[in-house]
């Protein structure tokens, strides 16, 4: 491993998941035979970390609509079919599918992500129609079904264009 990149790993990012991670003990939450002191407020983390996901989301989705970037956002490990996905978003209605990763803060990820395409996804349906993903999706899996039967097409890039 290159030292530079280990050096990011274990001086940076290492830092910012733990403290991440250790804000999220969940030992401040209220148990359900407990109440919170009378006067003072309780801060739900789980609360917290869904607040902060929404607003950011929300500012991010309206300033990529706001320049014309269509946008439809997805974490977790990438299905099989996905890549194909996000080619025929890219090339038939320039709409990009951007994959958040496999890491992300509990629960933060989530929100966001949700957030963020409840308004995307509107605005891709409002331009394109409402069954645009779901013939994105038709599309791609006839995509892969035919790369499979034939990975090395003759010319680059001719399974995208039967």
């Amino acid at each position: 491993m290159n030292i530079r990149l280990f050096t990011l790993l274990v001086g940076v990012l290492v830092p910012i998941l733990v403290v991440g991670c250790s804000t999220l003990n969940h030992s401040n939450v209220r148990r359900p035979t407990e109440r919170p002191a009378q006067g003072k407020a309780h801060l739900d983390p789980d609360s917290l970390l869904r607040e902060l996901a929404v607003k950011k989301a929300k500012e991010d989705a309206s300033a990529d609509l706001e320049r014309g970037h269509l946008i439809i956002k997805e974490y977790g490990h990438p299905h099989p079919v996905s890549e194909y996905y996000r080619r025929v978003l890219l090339r038939d209605y320039d709409v990009k599918l951007d994959n958040t990763g496999c890491v992300g803060l509990l629960g933060y990820t989530e929100h966001y992500v949700d957030t963020y395409n409840k308004a995307s996804i509107a605005a891709i349906k409002q331009k394109f129609g409402d069954d645009i993903l779901t013939k994105s999706k038709v599309e791609a899996q006839r995509l892969m079904e035919i790369e499979r039967r034939d990975p090395f097409p003759k010319k680059q890039g001719e399974a995208l264009t039967r």
